[in-house]
Parts: C-alpha cells; sequence; structure tokens
C-alpha cells in the first residue's frame, strides 16, 4: 500500500480567496473518477510494478477551483498475486501432459519463469525460458498413471501461490504380444463338405497389459489376410486340410482399444487322403482313334499327389491303369464315331481319391474315300455362251468307303482346279468345251461330319472346231505418206490351231483375199499421199475360216512440200523504227514448186536469225528493220495443209553502217575524294559501227573533249574539282558515220573531310559524386562536353556530338550527364562527333571514378553465454574506395542509448555485461575516406553459449595377463569440470577409440567425471573424446590422445613336435622366432605343449587397422629327415602355421609361403631376417632394423627377395631364410664352425652368446644388430 499525503505547509502558496473549502482528487490517472478531501492526505492502494498518477486540485470558498498538481511514481515489484490463471492438465501420449495457463491476474511485474512439482514431488522445477510460455510438454510418467501437478509464477521478487490442477491420466499404451502360441494334437473330422483336421490353438496373455485390462483378442487364420474373428478366451479351434502350412496369427486389445504386437506361430499339418475327386476333368476326342483326358488336381490334394488311375471305358470288368502326376493322357485305339466315357481318381500315399466319371463323347469322322470311275461322254456341237461349242456328261461313282454315316454331297470343279466350286447331290454333271481345248473334272465326297475325300479328277482334249468367232482387236494407222499397217489378235475361241490368216486391201467384192502366215499385223504399201484405205482380215484352221472382221478405214499421211524459192533483200531507206534512227528491207520470195499435199496454208519466217520469234505470212513477201554494220538472217519455210512443213530457204547480208543510236548507257558519276570523280558508262545499245571513242564536257563547258584511247574504255577519272563541288557532266559516243546523241550523268557533290577532335579530351570530363532519388546510398557521375568550335567539321557543320562507356549501346548527348557509375573504377568513355554529311570520328579516353562512402556491412551476431554475445561482421559491398575504419555500437533494454565504438580492423567481438534474456542490438558501419557508409543492425537475444573444453588427467597401471601371457595396462581417465556457459551442465559422453574403432563409451552425470579402461596394449595410441552437454543441450568436444606407457619385455614360448615359436614384446612391438627342431632339441622341449600365442598389434592393410592375431603352430615335419638341413623346405617338408584373424576366414600357410613384405610389418618398422646354425638346428629370428637392398651388403644387413606375405598382409609375417644366403645340403656336424674361434655354442648359452653384438657369421654373411633382449630358455 502506497501513501501519498499533503502536509499543512503544503496548501497552496496563494488561496485568491477566503479560504480553500476541499481538494479533489484523482487516482490512478488523470481521468479516473474523482474523490473530494478536506484534508490534505489521501491512502491510495496500486499493484507491483505499476506507473500510476496522482491529481490534486484545490477548491476555494467561493467554489473555485485550482490548477491540478500531479505527481508520477512506478511502484515497486512485488511477488505475483494470486496464482496462474486457467491452469490445466491434458494428457498427451502414454509418457506425457501438456500443461497450459495463463498469467497471474497480478503479475507485479515481469514474470521471469514458472515453477510445477508433480504427484508429490518435494522440490519446484524450473521450466526453462517460460516467461513467455503457455504451454510446456512434461514427459516423466508411465502409462495409465494419474497425474496431479502444481504451477507458480515467479518473478524478481519471489513467487506466486500455486495453482493445482485438475487430475488427469496418462493414456493407455500397447500391451506386449500374446504369447506361447500352441497347436494340440490333431483330430480328423468332417468338415465343410470333406474330412479335414481340427486342432485347438491356445495362448497365454501379454506379460504386460499397460492399461486396465485386456478387452479381447483378435486373430487371423490360416494366413496374414485372413479374416479376423475376435474371441475373449485364450483359444479357438481351427481346421485345416493335409499337408498345408498355416499360420495363427493373434494380438491383444486392452481397454483403451490399443492394440499389441502380433504374436504368430505356423506349422504344417498331417497328411490325408485326397478329398473328392479330380475337379475339371474333361474328355476330348483327338481324332476317330484317341480320345484325350484333362484334369485338375483335387480341390483338396491333402498331401503330394503322387499319381493317377483312369479307366479307358466304365465296363465292368475293365481295369485301373495307374500313371504318374500329370493333367492329361491320351488314349488311342477306338474306332471312328464310337461312344467313350472314362473314369479317373487321384492318389496320395494316404490313398485315393473319389471317382470322376467324364461325359460321354464319340471318336471323330475320318473321311471317306475319294469318288470313283469319272468318264466324259461323247461330245454334240450346239451353241453356248453366244458361240459354237462342245457339250459333254460327266458321270462319277460314290467312294467304296464312307467311313462316317453318310455321303452328304459332291464337290465339283470344271475345267480346272481353280475354277468356282459346283454342289450336287447326284453322280453326274454336264460340261461345254471349245475345240481342242485340255480340261480336267474334279470331284471330292463331303459326310456328313463335313469331312472331305481326296479329290479324283479325270483330264482330256476336246476335238477341233473352225474358230470362233473373228479376229479380235483389228485396227490401221498410217505409217506415212504411202503405207499403212493393220494390227490383230487371234479370236477369242480360236478351237484349234491357228494355221494363218488372210486379208483385202478393198471391200470391193472382186478383191482377192491374200493369206499370209500366223502374224498379229501387216503393212501394206504403194498407196499416194492422203489415199483412203479400206481393209478386212479373217482367220484359218485346220477345220475352216472364222468369220471376216469389220472394215477398217484410214487416209495415208501428207508429205512436207519442197523449200520456197527465190529469196532477196530491195535496197533499203532509213527511218525511225522503235525510237532510233534504222534501216528498212523488203524480203520476197517464191512458193515451191511442190507442194506434196493438198495446199499451201502460210509462210513461217524467221528474222534476224535463225532462233528468232516466227513471224506467220500468207504472202510471200515481208519488211524488216536492221541496225547499221550488222549481220541479219532471213528464214522462211512453207506449212502445207497438214501443217507440215517444208525446208527452210535461207539468205543472209551484212547491214550498211549509220551513226551511232541513240547515246552512251548507264552513265553516271561517282565522287572518289574530294577532288575527284570517276565517270562510268556502257556503249550506246545500238553502236551501228565500230565505237572510236568517247568525248564529255563538264559543267557547262563549252567544247568536248576527246578520251585519249577510249574506244574500249569503261570508265574515266577526272581530278579537277573542289571539295563538296557539286559536278554535271554528259558523254558522247563516236564512229565512223558520225557522233552519237550525248547522255547526262546525274550530278555528284565531292566528299567532306572526316572532322577533327582536340588533342586532350580529358579537360572536357567532370566527375562528381550525387544521391539519386528514392536512393540511400551516392553513386558517381561524369559529364563531357566539347564546344563545336573546338571541333574541326570539314564540311558544313558539326552535327552530331554524343559519347557512351565502352561496350555500352546507347550514346549520351554531349553536355548530358552519364550517371550511376561505381566509385574507384575505370571506365573507357567513347566520344563520336560527325558532319552534316555523316562523316564520323571516334576516339577513346580512360576515367578513374573518385571514391563514395562504402555500402552496408552484414552484421552476424549469436549469444555467447548468459551475459555475452559475440559479433562479427563481413566487408562493405561494394566497398566504395579504401575502407579506413568501422564503428559499431550495441544496446540493451537497461542501456538503450549508447555511441559508436570505432575500431579499424574487421574482427570477432564478444560483448559482456548483459542480463540473460536481454534482446541485444548491434549497428556497424564502414567508412572510406569520404565518409560513413550506412549502418547494418541485427539483433540476438542473451542466452547460453557452447561449454567450455574437458582438461584431462590420465592414470596408468601395467598388469599381467595370464590368459594372454603378456603385460598390457589399464587406465582411469578423470577430468576437470567444464564451465557450463549456462545454468549447468548436464551430462558427459566420454569414448576410447583405436583408429577408428570406437572401444568403449560411457556417459556420465555432471558431478561423475571419470572412465575406467582394462586391457589395452602397451606404447599405443589411444583416442579420448569427451562431448560436454550443458542444460540448453548445446555441446563441445574435446580431444585427448592417449599413448600407453612401455611394458618390460615379455617372452613367450610356444611348441609343437617340430616347431618353436618364441614371441616377446619390447616397447609394445611384438618380435616372433620361429625354430624348426632338428632331433637333438626333442628331449628338451619334450614337455611343451601347444599353446596358442597371441599376437597384437599386427595391421591390417586395407584399412590401417590394428587387429589382434591367434596364431597355432602346427607341423607334419619328419624330424628325423630335418637334422642337418638349414630349412624343412630343402627337404621337401611343408611345415605350417595356422593363423585365425577376426574378419577373416582361417588360412594356412605353407613353407614356401613363409616370407616378409617391408609395407605390412609391425607399426612403421622394418625388420631384417636371419639365420643362425647351432648344433643342427636352424633358427630364423627377427630384430628391430631397417631393411636395406642387396648392394648396401657394408652395412651387415641382406635384404629380402619375396615381397608376398601371409594371407596378402592380412596375417602376422613370418619370416624364411633369404634366398642370397648359401644352402649347405649336407649334414651338418655335431660341433659346426661358427666363429674363428672354433667354439660350438649350446643351445643353453645361446643367449649369452647372441648379446655379443659384434658377432658375425662369416660363412653366411650374417650380423646381428641390435638383439640385446632373447631368451631361449626353457
Amino acid at each position: 500500500m502506497a501513501q501519498l499525503r499533503y502536509e499543512n505547509n503544503q496548501e497552496p502558496s496563494e488561496t485568491n480567496c477566503e479560504r480553500i473549502s476541499s481538494y479533489n482528487t484523482r487516482y490512478p490517472a488523470s481521468r479516473s473518477n474523482v474523490a473530494t478531501r478536506s484534508v490534505t492526505n489521501r491512502v491510495i492502494y496500486a499493484d507491483g510494478d505499476k506507473v500510476v498518477e496522482f491529481h490534486v486540485t484545490a477548491i476555494n470558498n467561493n467554489d473555485l477551483e485550482s490548477a491540478a498538481a500531479v505527481i508520477s511514481i512506478t511502484t515497486s515489484i512485488i511477488p505475483p498475486q494470486l496464482y496462474p490463471r486457467s491452469f490445466s492438465l491434458s494428457a498427451n501420449n502414454s509418457l506425457c501432459v501438456i500443461f497450459s495457463w495463463q498469467p497471474p491476474e497480478w503479475p507485479n511485474g515481469p514474470i521471469t519463469g514458472y515453477q510445477y512439482k508433480c504427484n508429490d514431488e518435494g522440490l519446484w522445477t524450473n521450466i526453462e525460458h517460460s516467461a513467455n510460455k503457455r504451454k510446456y510438454q512434461l514427459c516423466q510418467f508411465s502409462p495409465y498413471q494419474v497425474v496431479e501437478c502444481e504451477l507458480r509464477a515467479v518473478n524478481s521478487a519471489g513467487n506466486s501461490n500455486s495453482a493445482t490442477a485438475p487430475s488427469v491420466t496418462t493414456d493407455c499404451d500397447a500391451s506386449t504380444a500374446p504369447r506361447n502360441i500352441q497347436f494340440s494334437d490333431r483330430v480328423e473330422e468332417y468338415n465343410e463338405g470333406r474330412v479335414r483336421l481340427k486342432y485347438t490353438v491356445t495362448w497365454r496373455k501379454p506379460e504386460t497389459i499397460n492399461c486396465a485390462e485386456i478387452n479381447h483378442y483378435i486373430t487371423r487364420y490360416p494366413n496374414s489376410s485372413s479374416q479376423t474373428v475376435q474371441t475373449s478366451t485364450l483359444s479357438r479351434v481351427v481346421h485345416v486340410d493335409g499337408e498345408e502350412e498355416v499360420t495363427f496369427y493373434v494380438y491383444a486389445v486392452n481397454d483403451a482399444n490399443i492394440h499389441s504386437p502380433v504374436s504368430s506361430h505356423t506349422i504344417t499339418s498331417g497328411t490325408l487322403k485326397p478329398q473328392k475327386e479330380p475337379t475339371n476333368v474333361v474328355l476330348r476326342a483327338d481324332n476317330s482313334f484317341c480320345v484325350s483326358i484333362n484334369w485338375e488336381p483335387p480341390q483338396w490334394p491333402n498331401g503330394i499327389i503322387t499319381g493317377y488311375q483312369y479307366k479307358r471305358n466304365t465296363q465292368i470288368g475293365t481295369e485301373w491303369s495307374i500313371i504318374g502326376d500329370v493333367r492329361r493322357i491320351q488314349i488311342c485305339q477306338y474306332t471312328p464315331y464310337e461312344k467313350v466315357q472314362c473314369q479317373i481318381k487321384a492318389m496320395n500315399s494316404e490313398g485315393s481319391s473319389d471317382v470322376a466319371t467324364t461325359d460321354e463323347i464319340r471318336t471323330l469322322c475320318s473321311a471317306s474315300t475319294k469318288p470313283n470311275n469319272i468318264k466324259f461322254n461323247d461330245p454334240v456341237e450346239e451353241m453356248n455362251d453366244g458361240r459354237l461349242r462342245l457339250k459333254y456328261i460327266v458321270t462319277w461313282e460314290k467312294p467304296q468307303t464312307i467311313n462316317c454315316a453318310k455321303i452328304n454331297h459332291y464337290v465339283t470343279r470344271y475345267p480346272t482346279a481353280t475354277s468356282q466350286t459346283m454342289q450336287t447331290s447326284i453322280l453326274n454333271r454336264v460340261v461345254y468345251a471349245d475345240g481342242e481345248n485340255e480340261v480336267t473334272f474334279y470331284v471330292y465326297a463331303v459326310n456328313d461330319a463335313n469331312l472331305q475325300s481326296p479329290v479324283s479328277s479325270f483330264s482330256t482334249t476336246s476335238t477341233s472346231l473352225r474358230p470362233q468367232i473373228t479376229p479380235t482387236n483389228v485396227s490401221i494407222q498410217a505409217d506415212n505418206s504411202s503405207c499403212v499397217t493393220i494390227s490383230w489378235k487371234p479370236p477369242q475361241w480360236p478351237n484349234g490351231v491357228i494355221s494363218g490368216y488372210q486379208y483385202k486391201q478393198s471391200i470391193k467384192s472382186v478383191t482377192p483375199w491374200t493369206s499370209i502366215g500366223d502374224v498379229r499385223s501387216i503393212q501394206i504399201c504403194q498407196y499416194t499421199p492422203y489415199e483412203k484405205v479400206q481393209c478386212q482380215i479373217r482367220a484359218m484352221n485346220n477345220e475352216g475360216n472364222s468369220n471376216t472382221s469389220t472394215t477398217v478405214e484410214i487416209r495415208t499421211l501428207c508429205a512436207a512440200s519442197l523449200a520456197p524459192r527465190s529469196v532477196s533483200f530491195r535496197d533499203p531507206i532509213t527511218t525511225q523504227q522503235a525510237g532510233r534512227e534504222r534501216l528498212m528491207y523488203t524480203v520476197n520470195w517464191q512458193k515451191p514448186l511442190k507442194e506434196n499435199c493438198e495446199s499451201i496454208s502460210f509462210y513461217n519466217t524467221r528474222y534476224p536469225a535463225s532462233d528468232s520469234n516466227i513471224t506467220a505470212r500468207t504472202v510471200a513477201s515481208r519488211n524488216v528493220y536492221a541496225d547499221g554494220d550488222t549481220v541479219v538472217e532471213f528464214h522462211v519455210t512453207a506449212v502445207n495443209n497438214d501443217n507440215l512443213e517444208s525446208a527452210a530457204a535461207v539468205i543472209s547480208i551484212t547491214t550498211l553502217e549509220i551513226r551511232p543510236q541513240l547515246h552512251p548507257t548507264s552513265v553516271s558519276g561517282m565522287v572518289n575524294n574530294s577532288t575527284c570523280i570517276t565517270l562510268s558508262w556502257q556503249p550506246p545499245r545500238w553502236p551501228n559501227g565500230p565505237i572510236t571513242g568517247y568525248q564529255y564536257k563538264c559543267n557547262d563547258e563549252d567544247s568536248w573533249t576527246d578520251i585519249e584511247n577510249s574506244a574500249d574504255k569503261r570508265e574515266y577519272q577526272l581530278c579537277k574539282f573542289s571539295p563538296y563541288q557539286v559536278v554535271k557532266c554528259k558523254l558522247r559516243a563516236v564512229n565512223s558515220a558520225g557522233n552519237s546523241n550525248s547522255a547526262t550523268a546525274p550530278s555528284v557533290t565531292t566528299d567532306c573531310d572526316v572532322p577533327t577532335l582536340p588533342p586532350n579530351l580529358l579537360k572536357y570530363i567532370t566527375e562528381t559524386s550525387y544521391k539519386p532519388k528514392e536512393s540511400e546510398y551516392h553513386r558517381r557521375r561524369i559529364i563531357m562536353h566539347i564546344p563545336k568550335k573546338d571541333i574541326l567539321a570539314n564540311c558544313r557543320e558539326i552535327t552530331l556530338r554524343q559519347y557512351k562507356l565502352n561496350g555500352s549501346v546507347d550514346y549520351t548527348l554531349d553536355n548530358q550527364p552519364l550517371a550511376d557509375l561505381n566509385a574507384v573504377t575505370n571506365y573507357t568513355i567513347v566520344y563520336s562527333a560527325g558532319n552534316d554529311e555523316g562523316f564520323i570520328i571516334t576516339r577513346s579516353v580512360v576515367v578513374t571514378t573518385g571514391e563514395l562512402e562504402p555500402g552496408p556491412v552484414r552484421v552476424l551476431m549469436e549469444p555467447f553465454n548468459l551475459s555475452c554475445i559475440s559479433l562479427s561482421w563481413t566487408e562493405p559491398q561494394p566497398p566504395n574506395g579504401i575502407i579506413t575504419e568501422y564503428q559499431y555500437r550495441c544496446r540493451a533494454p537497461q542501456s538503450p542509448d549508447s555511441i559508436y565504438t570505432t575500431t579499424r580492423e574487421r574482427r570477432d567481438l564478444v560483448l559482456c555485461n548483459y542480463q540473460s534474456g536481454d534482446l541485444v542490438t548491434c549497428e556497424v558501419r564502414a567508412s572510406t575516406a569520404i565518409g560513413y557508409g550506412p549502418a547494418s543492425m541485427n539483433a540476438t537475444t542473451v542466452s547460453c553459449g557452447d561449454p567450455g573444453e574437458a582438461v584431462v588427467f590420465v592414470d596408468e597401471t601395467v598388469v599381467h595377463s595370464e590368459e594372454m601371457q603378456r603385460e598390457l595396462v589399464n587406465v582411469n581417465i578423470t577430468w576437470m569440470a567444464v564451465t557450463a556457459n549456462c545454468r549447468s551442465i548436464v551430462n558427459y559422453s566420454v569414448s576410447l577409440s583405436y583408429q577408428d574403432e570406437v572401444l568403449k563409451v560411457k556417459t556420465t552425470e555432471a558431478d561423475e567425471r571419470a572412465l575406467s579402461v582394462e586391457g589395452l596394449y602397451p606404447f599405443t595410441n589411444y583416442t579420448v573424446q569427451i562431448t560436454t552437454t550443458n542444460n540448453k543441450g548445446l555441446m563441445s568436444h574435446s580431444f585427448y590422445t592417449l599413448i600407453t606407457q612401455e611394458t618390460v619385455k615379455n617372452i613367450s614360448i610356444t611348441s609343437t613336435d617340430h616347431v618353436v615359436v618364441f614371441s616377446e614384446v619390447m616397447k609394445g612391438f611384438y618380435y616372433t622366432t620361429i625354430i624348426l627342431k632338428p632331433i637333438d632339441l626333442m628331449n628338451v622341449l619334450s614337455n611343451q605343449s601347444n599353446y596358442q600365442l597371441i599376437i597384437g598389434n599386427i595391421r591390417e592393410p586395407t584399412r590401417g587397422r590394428h587387429k589382434r592375431t591367434a596364431v597355432f603352430t602346427n607341423s607334419t615335419c619328419d624330424s628325423d629327415s630335418l637334422y642337418g638341413y638349414e630349412t624343412a623346405a630343402e627337404l621337401g617338408i611343408t611345415c605350417y602355421i595356422t593363423a585365425e584373424i577376426p574378419g577373416y576366414p582361417n588360412i594356412e600357410v605353407t613353407e614356401k609361403d613363409l616370407s616378409l613384405s617391408k609395407r605390412n610389418i609391425g607399426i612403421g618398422v622394418g625388420l631384417s631376417v636371419g639365420v643362425i646354425i647351432i648344433t643342427g638346428a636352424v633358427l630364423i629370428f627377427l630384430y628391430k632394423r631397417r631393411l636395406h637392398s642387396k648392394e648396401n651388403s657394408e652395412t651387415g644387413d641382406f635384404p629380402l627377395n619375396r615381397t608376398d606375405s601371409l594371407t596378402s598382409s592380412v596375417g602376422p609375417p613370418v619370416p624364411v631364410k633369404p634366398a642370397n644366403l648359401k644352402s649347405n645340403p649336407k649334414p651338418v656336424p655335431a660341433n659346426p664352425t661358427l666363429h674363428p674361434t672354433k667354439q660350438a655354442i649350446p643351445l643353453a648359452h645361446l643367449t649369452e652368446y647372441i648379446s655379443d653384438k659384434e658377432a658375425i657369421f662369416s660363412e653366411y654373411n650374417v650380423r646381428l644388430i641390435g638383439l640385446s633382449y632373447f631368451y631361449c630358455g626353457i
């Protein structure tokens, strides 16, 4: 409660009346209701964090009111009142509920968040970032759980009262699947019209119901697509046919109607005999002797059908025949059209099915035999089809065997096999034939099954008749003026062999017939031109002549007349014709001596050449025109009334010479430059004689000037004019008869010169900056202005001045701005000037624009932690010059006003001293020498950042592994607490990996920061990764490289009957020694048994990983034969080892594969191989050393000549004796000489002997280097 009080000394200083009667107050605002007070104080109330105003005026005894005194305050923040409103819970699923609420009615200050507790939890839990939230999902419950929660609001002054929502129950979840589905023993029972197997299927209820109870079960049987059956019990009776795979499906439905997963159980039922008979049984007749039965298996075979039995008929006593598992059988040896009915049944291992009986059918009819004894009777001559023909009656007999019920009809063809068929039910047919014609009669029988018999046929040749009727297609044509040709074709029915033809040339009865051979045309000559000719023709054979053909008629052709005679030219006269002066001649001729037809119709003339157009004349003369000195020809032919043209009569002359007509052609003047033009022309169209030259005069000159040697010229250059002068010239041609008319060339004007620009163009360019309309940024522009007086026009005047940017299409006029240019950019300006004749000069000049304010930067902001944000920005685009500095400023609610901070470098900044949840707004701008560009703005909310990085500590302990017979390393990894950069760290995830293989992963709570790992290899690189997650879900990743410590050497020995394998570990590397044992070592090692040797750190070449490899030694070497030899391979004995490698199949390696490859041995270490013979034993050893080539023999090392390795470099490499060491096939003495001292080395002293690093075995060129740790004592 806040009180505002006026004391007595706070009364108005002047009452301006007798006294103050009362005070009017308004609260909490100027428009609040008036409360009148007679004293100078009033008690008022306000909620927290509210701006309130108190207004008071004084009223004097004259009821006059003073001006108001006003005071405004912001009330203090107090805890929210009363509690969150409309708080409710709703179940979202089986694990989660959703809170919904509204803020308290009186928050009394900014709500900073909300807190909840549920189901009698002791502590309140903050809802993260919930100041403005109205919903929250909480997922910490179990299915079907009653949930009751409280919610309270929080501000900086404290908590509100809590609101309790009505309780809700989380949703039910699906139960687990029903269990233990079982089928009972089978019972045979009649079901669905057949014997079937009955099972009772039982199951147990789900192990977990996840709701109140199971309401019912849904089952499907016999497959997943079967209809569902609902039951409330735990069993169901089902039926199945024999040997059928069925599946029973069941799932539970709880009282929330949620389905459990489906349980299923599949069985295959037992065997029953087939139920019902075979199906789809069809009996078909294949032919007249065979039938086929087709069927399908019984609908319920109840097992594998082993075969079928059938009867060929249903007669009593017919036996069943057994066949395999087929679907069709053919039964033969029936007679045609016989009744057939069969039976069939199926079999399996349990018995036979019911019997299926087929329908009754008949075998098919077969065709009858062919008709017999076809005969033609004697012919009779009779008119048929409009001509005389021979008539025959053909008879035949019915088939000997019908092979069906009866013959239905006969089908005949005559006179060929392709003739139209004719059907008849009797045994004869009337036919006709022409004379001497070979005909064939065909007939076949058709029985009542519509089957055709084979065809019977009979051929005969008819007797002769005279030809019928006349020769055909008789025609005549005139071949020329004296001959005609008659053509024809034989009579349509020659009725025998045509022996020849007869013709006569006139239809007069007295004209005799002329006989000719068997031809189809004849030419008859010795007629006169245009004579009428009539002819007839008839055919002949040995029986007589045919009828006479119709008369054909034609006329002989006309012949061309002879050529016209006495063609001549009369003397010419000069006349105007076709617009010029020409010569006119009259040409005369006489008609031909012989016309060779009825008459001459007209004459065809050609002039002045043989290919000129024809001019027809009905008289024997024609006027023609000619130019001077021209060779012309006159051609004339006569055309008779048959339009036949005679040969041409031709006369040729050369005309007289006259002056040229009309004038030179195509005369024109062409300007060459400012002082010269070129006259060009073509000769006159009609020179009328040889042109001897040309003359000209220009611009009203008085006299003509000869152009020298110009008879064959066509152009001439005159250089005597001034620039831009109008020139007009005339030209005429000259020959021996005189001058032509003159031709005037169109006037021309000499050229203008190209304008000239001033030399220094830069002084005419002005460059400035400007700000375009509706734009926030400045741009550069230039203005180029060259006055006309500074440009030499070289013509009347300058008409064009413009400029543009190089590469641009559009020009800008002179003295107009070229705008929208970038700053600090080189531009090439192209300037063009032109005169009134269109001559343009263009020149370029390069201009560099000045700087401008830079463009905007891009501001990048993100939260850094609970009190800081990170700020960075990009280069301004465009920079518009050299960036001199940047300025930035940031504002938050508690510091709304801020000033710019200047920096010369663009960099990442971390700005702090903010409060969590503040919205921080930052502005950044860049500057050039011109000034600052526009400021760019971005904003972010102060919140959590990524956690810090973990600081790791490792403790190592070396332990001995009895199982692996070697030292291993146990490590304990711890780390310091990581800075959360938020409210808290939620958890850590720590992993240990080797290469890309993760060996162990663990997630820990915030206060648990340790990981223990056992059994690591010594002196090996491992990677520790720690991922830290804070309460906002942000992560950081820390990496630590762990190199396990070195261990002391560890020696292990494995032995079989013939092989000893030593293994030692030095500084994390494994060294393996293989000894092929001779006889004298058997007793020493006789107590050894097969051991497993674990070899680690073998590099897998395909991935670069390191594997543990289990190697088992074995041998088939004959120890008696090995004595005295360096290797078992020299005796042809195979000694091998077997390696079990994780991820790979077992492999076997023979002696020849015991080789070494530099690229896959150990971990970055090369190995050398040597051989020592000690008392008959062959020792192959490895020691740490770089490999050298054979040429480096002075180093004491010897190279390997084999590069193949065990199992393609997958298993551990096994060395053999190098190839460049000499082998001794002879047995080695008991005490061989190995040193100049000739001292024998017992096996027990091997360690001491080989520790001498300078020991040289000169016989084998082997020097031991660095083999200071080696044990072979047993």
